[in-house]
Order: structure tokens, then sequence, then C-alpha cells
């Protein structure tokens, strides 16, 4: 039975995050930026710069080490402007091999406004973000100062990138991306929640009741 090379799976997961991501609205027209990186081959794939996550295609993923060396790329296109900042970010995290940086509105409208999303007022954002999607201080487009002070945060999968957006991670692709979704839906309720004025925390004693539960659930077999 034919078996897909890692290459070609990890192209067609960027490809096909970059597409969700769109259908999504969590990205523009050349926004936003999708990596993975296979610590075994010291193999960084990543989105390549001003080009539609709508439109990409396989071969357009571009292929670079550590050090921001191509080693494999279509001819005429570059690596995402961000490049740095995932490399910093695999540097920082050794239990990542996956990031996605975009731009979905209401996590952004939390970042460009300078507010973490904190609230108790929902079990989702208790049992997964401890309560809290913290926000790093603004940092320069372009560069690895884009996530200055995630050492205070190396606990976090998802952040708030001030004035920017929202930057997410985890053991591969898809869990990054699958917080990047639940992130965007948590900002959306909780804004929604308090344009009504209506926001209710979870009262304390059940949120210890929660914690009991999530150990529970660890423990499953």
């Amino acid at each position: 039975m034919f078996k897909m090379s890692r290459d070609s799976e990890y192209r067609k997961q960027i490809v096909d995050i970059g597409r969700r991501m769109t259908q999504r609205g969590m990205v523009g027209t050349n926004e936003g930026n999708i990596s993975i990186y296979d610590r075994e081959t010291g193999r960084v794939y990543i989105t390549p710069s001003g080009q539609s996550k709508e439109f990409l295609t396989e071969d357009m993923v571009i292929v670079m080490d550590m050090d921001g060396n191509y080693l494999e790329r279509k001819e005429g296109l570059k690596s995402s402007s961000e490049t740095v900042m995932h490399t910093r970010m695999y540097r920082l995290r050794p239990d990542v091999n996956g990031v996605v940086h975009c731009h979905a509105p209401f996590s952004s409208a939390f970042a460009i406004s300078g507010i973490p999303i904190r609230s108790k007022s929902i079990a989702e954002m208790c049992i997964m973000f401890g309560g809290e999607i913290p926000l790093l201080p603004y940092g320069e487009p372009g560069t690895d100062k884009l996530i200055d002070g995630y050492d205070q945060h190396l606990s976090s999968d998802v952040v708030l990138l001030e004035n920017h957006g929202m930057l997410a991670v985890g053991v591969d692709l898809m869990a990054a991306y699958s917080r990047t979704v639940t992130v965007e839906m948590l900002a959306k309720t909780i804004w929604l929640a308090r344009v009504m004025g209506a926001e209710r925390d979870i009262p304390e004693d059940k949120l210890a009741q929660l914690s009991t539960w999530m150990a529970k659930q660890a423990a499953r077999n």
C-alpha cells in the first residue's frame, strides 16, 4: 500500500490548514503564516510570503533550516516575513512542532485594544486556557521581537500579539490550528456577552469542581 512521505504530508497539511483558515475568515488575502518543524531532520516547512492561503499549493511551501537557509523553494518565492518568529518559538518550546499565526477578527480586536482575553464565564476557557490568553507587548513585524515576553508565558499555547493578532502552537500543526479556532470562538462569545452587558463568572466553588473534573478526565483510560 502506498504510504505518503512525511515531506508530502507536511506540505498537504499546511495547504489544507491555509484553506480552512481562509474559509473561516481567520486570514485576509495574504495574511498569517503556518509552519511545521520536523525535529528529526531539522527541516522547517513554512508558507511563502505574499501568497494567499486560499490558493496555496503544495509546491509553494518553503523548506528551510532553523538558521533560515533555503533547502527547497519554488522559483520566485521567499519564506514568510515572520519566519524568525516561528524558529524562535521552536527554540523556546522543544515540545512544539506546529505554529499558526493569524489575524482572526475577534481575538485580534482584543490584541489591538491591548486587552488580554480573561474570563471565568466559560468552562472551556477555564479548562483549556486557565481563564486567560496572555497579551505579549508590541513587537516589530518581521522580527523575532514579536514574541518578546513569551518567556514569561511558556505554559501558554496561545498568545495575543499586541496591535497584531494571535499566535498558537501545538505538538503538531492540527493541535495549533485547533487552538486558533477555539480561541477565536471564545473571543467572539466573550465579546458578545460583554456587549450584552451580561457576562457572568462561574462561581468559585464550581470552578474548583471543574479542576476535579479535569483530573478525572486525564485519568481516564
